[in-house]
């Protein structure tokens, strides 16, 4: 079972996490980041040596598992890549977005978090 990473951005250049484990109590990070990749990079330095993959979601959407060591050593791809996959999933459904944007506050649920299948990681190299 992979944790749960959900970045959530509360206003331009506002961002945090909250990272937990389904059925699980929830660490909410207390600090705001004024960029996507400094708070991809600090949930990645959270997580670094205990995990080696997390699933990430943006404002509770499963985006996908990521390798945790990308998450420190290249947040800028990372969050790119969770930005494209933001965009794609907008397109397809737009009204589910809106409602989300409505709800962002709210607190996360990690169960209602979907999981990605075994071996579907956003990394150019498998885990070991």
């Amino acid at each position: 079972m992979l944790p749960i990473v959900n970045l959530q951005q509360f206003y331009p250049g506002l961002f945090s996490y909250g990272i937990g484990m389904t059925g699980k109590q929830m660490y909410l990070c207390e600090d705001d980041f004024n960029s996507g990749e400094r708070c991809v990079r600090d949930a990645g330095s959270v997580l670094l040596g205990t995990f080696e993959a997390v699933q990430i979601c943006y404002a509770g959407f499963a985006l996908g598992a990521y390798q945790v060591a990308r998450l420190v050593r290249e947040p800028a791809t990372v969050f790119d890549e969770l930005m494209a996959s933001v965009r794609t999933t907008y397109r397809a459904a737009p009204r589910v977005w809106q409602r989300a944007a409505q709800a962002v506050a709210a607190p996360f649920d990690f169960d209602a978090c979907q999981c990605v299948p075994p071996g579907a990681l956003h990394s150019s190299q498998a885990l070991a």
